[in-house]
């Protein structure tokens, strides 16, 4: 028998440095094994140093072990070791090791309630900088079986297991985080004697807490997660074959992956796809912070993926179809409403495409059951799509609108992979809209008439939309032509709307019948020029009216016109309280000309006349005898664009 005590100095092997250790051992023994009845070890400043200038530290750890030790042939049997160290709970080692190329072992390292947090402040000198700020707290119990079968050719086998309880996480800004989790990992892998091939099996089981990812939230309560893989890795090449996963997110829907996958001498795989997902379900786990649940957008429906992915080198190829079947959509904040949606769509993607022709030849189909708003109802739109590399064609198609029809022409979209910048040709036509029935239409401001437009050339980019032609509009008996038109970021909150307008013999008599504004009567023409919309405001615009003689029409302004039309350059009004007494009798008062030209700039507005004689500038300016003239007494003066919507708002309720 031996009871050995020990006090050592600095110790230092294979990266564990040691200042102190007390050691105590315990055994019995013969000329082939020795029985080690107890031995306890309490070790102080040990450092571990997995990596160069990145150790672990700890002030105190003891070590308590018991087994038996065979010297013919050498093993460790009957083996059971515990390490404690500070702030973590006890990890255990047990079981019997054989040393030597043709010894069975069979060990089982296992542990429960460890401290994830202080798991994370001993690991510090590892976790990336990007990650310090993270909270992360909880509980882990892990496992870990090995086995080898004796012979030299022998096979092994391994499982283990790591299951969390109260795990949560957090981002500093908590934009990621997850509270009550109790994901379970587990594992299994074996290889066969003689083989190198390791064969694997393992799985996540998530149905406790809730996470969130900026703007997706899940309860894994109502919508548990099931993970399952398996494959044959192939150490030798870095390689995996025949693997296969499972997701499995209840009431979602599931994801299933097949194929191969190589790390050496680059990454490359082979897989394939295929997804079964609820679209109502899936949409629900967006979190519509801020958004009532009676006003959140509702999906139903379910959504197909069929996808290859393949890579061999630098280049990525993707090819499948996307499909929708009995979909629907409901906005109740636009009370909109998309039923009978479908949809087959091709995609085929390459990083690095080979030489084409720009061909589509894969067939595919949009389609729409019905469209239903305030202001517009459709009806079976039907669409049929082309794919080919890095390209989505819609073939041409039309349908009836607001009394008219919109015609879009064959229009396709191409990707460039080297930036991830697309663009879209095509063509867009509207033919004959009658304009009284666009949502555009006031109780104040009645438009009739009809518009048209035809765009030979319809370009759509990431961040700019723009047409090559023109619209036009029939209203109050002449023309208002749209031209130049062109959106910037289109795709964004801040687009901003870009056109030239063109104002062709307007009837000011039809107009102001119209408008609140009080009648005036002739013709004009103008433009607005550098018109940009954002927001649905006016950004800037250089305005310019001008009237027209025409023999046979009138040129006359009614008193209450002159009145608004002062209001609007001044703020202040020009008659005098007997206005209404003089209008019994005088319906109007000529005008030889009518020039007008305003400009929006920086939020400054300016109003200003064309005709200028003996140093006065006239708005309206009266014949040679009889009639009316409206002076610009203050030329250079500039008002706020807030102070302009002001007085327009004074017009229209006067």
């Amino acid at each position: 028998d031996v009871d050995l005590r020990a006090s050592l100095g600095p110790l230092a092997l294979s990266g564990i440095d040691v200042f102190g250790a007390d050691v105590r051992l315990a055994a019995s023994g013969s000329l082939s094994a020795a029985d080690v009845t107890s031995l306890e070890a309490t070790l102080s400043d040990l450092a571990i140093s997995p990596a160069e200038g990145k150790p672990l530290l700890f002030d105190r750890a003891t070590v308590t072990a018991a087994g038996r030790v065979d010297l013919d042939p050498l093993a460790v049997s009957r083996a059971s070791l515990v390490a404690r160290l500070p702030g973590l709970a006890p990890i255990r080692l047990s079981g019997r090791y054989g040393f030597g190329p043709r010894a069975a072992t069979d060990l089982r390292l296992e542990s429960r309630d460890l401290d994830i947090a202080a798991l994370r402040g001993l690991a510090a000198p590892f976790v990336p900088a990007a990650l310090t700020g993270w909270d992360l707290a909880g509980t882990a119990d892990f496992s870990l079986a090995v086995r080898r079968l004796p012979g030299r050719a022998a096979g092994w086998s391994a499982s283990g297991s790591l299951a969390l309880a109260g795990f949560r996480f957090n981002d500093p800004a908590f934009t990621v985080a997850g509270e009550g989790l109790d994901p379970v990992v587990t594992f299994e892998a074996s290889s066969a004697p003689g083989s190198p091939l390791v064969a694997f099996t393992g799985g996540l089981a998530l149905g406790k807490g809730e996470s969130l990812w900026r703007s997706v939230y899940v309860s894994w309560e109502r919508h548990p997660l099931a993970l399952t893989f398996s494959g044959r890795a192939d150490p030798r090449v870095g390689a995996i074959e025949g693997l296969t996963a499972r997701f499995d997110l209840a009431a979602i829907g599931t994801v299933d992956v097949a194929g191969s996958v190589r790390t050496a001498p680059a990454l490359s795989f082979d897989l394939r796809t295929e997804a079964r997902l609820g679209l109502g379900p899936l949409y629900s786990l967006y979190a519509q912070t801020g958004v009532a649940e009676e006003a959140r957008l509702k999906l139903e429906g379910q959504l197909g993926a069929s996808f290859r992915l393949f890579k061999d080198g630098p280049a990525l190829r993707v090819g499948g179809r996307l499909t929708v079947a009995d979909a629907a959509i409901e906005n109740p904040a636009s009370k909109s409403l998309f039923l009978g949606l479908a949809a087959d769509i091709p995609v085929s993607y390459a990083s690095a495409p080979a030489a084409s022709d720009g061909s589509l030849p894969d067939r595919g189909f949009l389609r729409l059951g019905e469209f239903q708003s305030p202001a517009l109802t459709l009806k079976a739109v039907d669409i049929s799509l082309r794919s080919g590399v890095n390209a989505l064609g819609l073939e041409p198609f039309g349908f009836d609108l607001y009394g008219g029809r919109l015609e879009l022409g064959r229009t396709t979209f191409r990707l460039e992979p080297a930036t991830g910048a697309f663009r879209g040709l095509g063509s867009l036509a509207l033919r004959e809209l009658d304009i009284a029935r666009l949502p555009v239409a006031s109780p104040q401001f009645r438009l009739t008439g009809k518009f048209r437009a035809e765009f030979p050339v319809l370009d759509i980019a990431a961040d700019r939309v723009g047409v090559s032609g023109r619209g036009e509009a029939d209203v109050f008996g002449g023309q208002i032509v749209l031209r130049d038109f062109a959106v910037a970021r289109p795709f964004t909150a801040g687009r901003a709307i870009s056109l030239n307008v063109d104002l062709v013999d307007l009837d000011l008599k039809k107009l102001t019948d119209e408008v609140p504004f009080g009648e005036v009567t002739g013709i004009v023409r103008g433009e607005v020029r550098d018109l940009v919309i954002s927001y649905m405001q006016p950004e800037r615009f250089t305005f310019r009216l001008e009237s027209v003689p025409r023999k046979g029409v009138a040129q006359t302004f009614s008193l209450k016109a002159v009145d608004n039309l002062t209001v609007l350059s001044s703020g202040q009004q020009a008659s005098s309280g007997s206005g209404g007494f003089w209008m019994r009798f005088i319906r109007g008062f000529r005008y030889e000309k009518l020039g007008i030209l305003s400009t929006l700039r920086n939020d400054t507005f300016t109003l200003n006349g064309t005709i200028r004689e003996g140093g006065i500038e006239y708005l309206v300016k009266k014949p040679a005898l009889f009639g009316i003239s409206v002076v610009n007494r203050e030329p250079d003066k500039v008002i706020s664009f807030k102070e302009m919507t002001g007085r327009l708002k004074r017009v229209g309720q006067s």
